[in-house]
């Protein structure tokens, strides 16, 4: 596989026949780095999606929750505020104005219940819903010896990170793409081994991995762009897994039909 064919393979992968001939004879070793192609692309649009939306937060949202953050001041596993009162940060979630975050070091430890509360600090420890929000991680401050803060310092870091927030993260978001679709591939590679008993259809399974990795791509490409043009299709994963079993099972047809023919003709 060279550079140009891995690109070509993005949209050939919907209907070409001759593609999916071509990679179960001559694409040997080159399934992961085209992989890690189609992942690069998904990164390029999640990050530039993510950075837009950081941004947006920073310049038009942050400001007025920042404002409302007093200086925070940790020493020897104790918090404490300029006044022992609680103080409510308010912020925009879902489309309403809610309470964000409490920082109340008039209490020792986090009320069982936050309710609507994603943040909560008191005087020892501190606590922060999931992204679930039903469970809320609770953390002691009694390790921390020294820690200061205010809104230059908030003010700071978001600044920081719309400068290296892509940077920090990408790398991280492809190596757990990449992980994710590998296994994906090598389950798809089993179930082609299922598929070719049913229909007859004897292939290597080094064969079904790079045939599951180019079948996988018109799910991967279909539901990149469903998400991004915010389209809403029920038991989409389901649907989109089901495609990919069936582009696999095309494929298979068309390697194991291909047999006795030429690889170089093939690969042409």
């Amino acid at each position: 596989m060279n550079k140009l064919e891995g690109v070509q393979a993005l949209w050939k992968c919907f209907y070409s026949a001759a593609l999916y001939r071509k990679v179960g004879v001559a694409w040997k070793g080159a399934a992961v780095g085209y992989l890690a192609l189609v992942i690069g692309i998904f990164c390029v649009v999640y990050g530039v999606g993510m950075q837009i939306g950081f941004n947006k937060f920073v310049d038009v949202e942050s400001p007025e929750v920042v404002a409302q953050i007093p200086e925070i001041v940790i020493e020897n596993g104790l918090a404490r505020t300029p006044e022992k009162r609680p103080y409510v940060i308010f912020a925009e979630m879902d489309g309403k104005r809610k309470e964000f975050a409490i920082i109340d070091t008039t209490q020792k430890t986090i009320p069982p219940n936050l309710g609507g509360v994603m943040v909560f600090l008191a005087e020892t420890q501190f606590g922060m819903k999931k992204n679930s929000r039903r469970e809320t991680r609770v953390y002691d401050l009694s390790e921390v010896k020294s820690f200061a803060i205010d809104q230059g310092k908030v003010k700071g870091w978001l600044g920081l990170g719309k400068s290296f927030l892509v940077l920090l993260t990408v790398p991280f978001m492809f190596a757990g793409l990449l992980a994710f679709r590998l296994i994906q591939a090598l389950l798809f590679s089993l179930a082609g081994m299922i598929l070719g008993k049913i229909k007859k259809v004897s292939l290597p399974y080094p064969v079904l991995f790079r045939l599951s990795v180019v079948a996988m791509t018109p799910g991967m490409l279909l539901g990149l762009i469903t998400e991004q043009l915010k389209l809403h299709i029920p038991w989409s994963a389901w649907i989109f897994i089901l495609l990919g079993i069936g582009y696999l099972a095309f494929a298979m047809r068309r390697v194991d039909d291909s047999e006795g023919e030429d690889p170089a003709a093939i690969a042409r």
